[in-house]
């Protein structure tokens, strides 16, 4: 019997062992799981920095078709923040450039050339480019994605869901999500809408990679769907948490501006909008700012606003019709 004690006692060892290291990850994990997730802070030079970087990158290295597809990203990043047509402009200079260069597995630049488009409202050309980016690219998902986000700008959500369907993975398809939110939206379904949107949000928000801005276009977009079911309390927690987590989202401040015009607090109204045209010369951020002041009682202000907002319109239908 007692030749059998070691082998028992080094088993005995072995899974005491185990039982130990056992623990120690199991609390190790524990404390991991407690820790909060931190998010790289919000670095209001970060694009800028990205631009300067990617143009110096494609002054030495003109015929890199990678750089200038990297230099519309950051071109594109500036536009979106701002709602800048000018850098809208150059994401697409930039993009053609690098496909000029390399059309062949670079279906990231054809992807940015069809969001230019996107942001410039040019969304017949936005169409024709996915189309094209698509038979280009078959079986691309990102490109199919996009396409269905420019069938929803004109208006066939149907459509939009055919192709979507088309380019989702499994069920419950994140990538999909934002998308799918959107023609719930357009159905109504503002809880569905907002149930999507946090199920992306969830995630994003365990992964310490993610950008507090696009953190916050999620919050935004959630802030939205719930001012559209009225549920304003929610909206307005949701609107000031996206401006904590990124203070240059304008559409935040849009946001705030709506739900203050609902309770009649023309100061606030003002305060947001002269927040938001901080970032973006937003016709939206101008009209309510307008009129805010013509409830006031501050005609000439308003009257003035509303011809500016007239011009600034007209210029910008002759620009693209023109």
């Amino acid at each position: 019997m007692n030749r059998f004690l070691p082998g028992a006692a080094a088993a005995a060892t072995i899974t005491s062992g185990w039982v130990l290291v056992a623990s120690l990850y199991s609390r190790a994990d524990a404390a991991i799981r407690l820790q909060p997730v931190v998010h790289p802070a919000y670095d209001a030079t970060l694009i800028d920095r990205e631009i300067a970087r990617h143009q110096a990158q494609v002054k030495g290295d003109p015929k890199g078709a990678i750089g200038w597809a990297m230099l519309s990203g950051a071109y594109l990043a500036r536009s979106r923040e701002s709602d800048s047509d000018c850098f809208a402009w150059k994401a697409e200079d930039a993009a053609a450039r690098s496909l000029a260069l390399h059309v062949h597995r670079n279906q990231g630049a054809w992807l940015k050339l069809v969001q230019s488009l996107l942001e410039q409202h040019r969304f017949q050309d936005a169409l024709a480019k996915a189309e094209e980016g698509i038979r280009t690219y078959p079986g691309d998902l990102p490109l199919k994605r996009i396409k269905a986000d420019v069938l929803i700008e004109i208006g066939k959500p149907v459509e939009a869901g055919t192709v979507l369907a088309s380019a989702r993975r499994g069920t419950d398809d994140l990538e999909t999500a934002a998308i799918d939110a959107r023609l719930a939206s357009i159905r109504g379904e503002h809880p569905k809408a907002v149930a999507l949107l946090r199920s992306v949000l969830n995630v994003l928000e365990k992964n310490p990679y993610t950008s507090q801005p696009t953190l916050a276009w999620y919050v935004t977009k959630i802030g939205t769907e719930q001012e559209q079911m009225g549920d304003l309390t929610s909206a307005q927690i949701s609107f000031n948490h996206a401006i904590e987590l990124y203070p240059r989202s304008y559409k935040a401040w849009l946001g705030q501006a709506r739900l203050a015009t609902g309770r009649r607090d023309y100061p606030s109204v003002l305060q947001a909008c002269e927040k938001a045209l901080d970032v973006a010369n937003s016709l939206d951020a101008r009209a309510l700012r307008a009129d805010a002041w013509l409830a006031q009682g501050e005609k000439t202000k308003a009257n003035a606003e509303y011809q500016e907002i007239r011009k600034m319109y007209r210029e910008e239908v002759a620009t693209f019709d023109g």
